[in-house]
């Protein structure tokens, strides 16, 4: 028999919530988008979030690990079925703030 053993990794997941909206009509909500980060890590190794959609509201969580330094997720949202909306592809990056994450956009103040 071989008996494996996990060891302590270190703090949970961090959840970070945020909303998709429409860059027209003054930013209306996305439901039924599909969203997902993937990219490098701290430590080395690569990361993907679980895929999560949006809500009525735009709405969505996802559980992350922080950016490896210097480096960038890409975020993809993908609209639901039937809607004229586009694949949306962004570089982000996941820095903690006092305990809370938040996503950076490259090129973004």
């Amino acid at each position: 028999m071989i008996r494996l053993q996990l060891g302590d990794f270190g703090e949970p997941l961090v959840s970070l919530n945020g909303s998709l909206e429409t860059g027209l009509d003054g930013g209306v909500p996305v439901g039924g988008a599909t969203i997902y980060v993937e990219g490098p890590v701290n430590g080395g190794g690569t990361f993907r979030s679980k895929v999560v959609t949006t809500n009525s509201l735009g709405a969505f969580s996802l559980d992350l690990l922080p950016s490896a330094l210097d480096s960038y997720y890409l975020l993809t949202a993908m609209p639901p079925p039937g809607s004229k909306a586009g694949v949306v592809q962004r570089q982000v990056q996941a820095v903690a703030k006092a305990g809370q994450p938040t996503l950076k956009v490259a090129g973004a103040g």
